[in-house]
């Protein structure tokens, strides 16, 4: 009686172990896809600026932007950093 309780709970643990390297196994498999790029970049640089003044607002009645936005900004990086644009 004793080796066949041994013998169960070996089974089990076995058991229990392949189904969590089986769940490991499709978790990266899963996740094992090429990812597209969602924005083109190439050729791009962002650098950080401060907006010093609003020359054109694009607010409408109801309190919505739409359209675009006419600002100055200071350069803070980048090749046109310390200059206002």
């Amino acid at each position: 009686m004793n080796k066949s309780v041994r013998k169960i709970k070996i089974l089990k643990i076995i058991v229990i172990t392949v189904f969590f390297l089986l769940l490991i196994l499709g978790i990266y498999k899963l996740n094992d896809f090429e990812k597209s790029q969602l924005v083109y970049t190439v050729g791009r640089a962002f650098e950080k600026a401060e907006v010093t003044e609003v020359i054109k607002d694009n607010i409408q009645e109801d309190g919505n932007r739409y359209g675009n936005q006419e600002v100055m900004l200071y350069m803070k990086t980048g090749e046109l950093k310390g200059q206002t644009i």
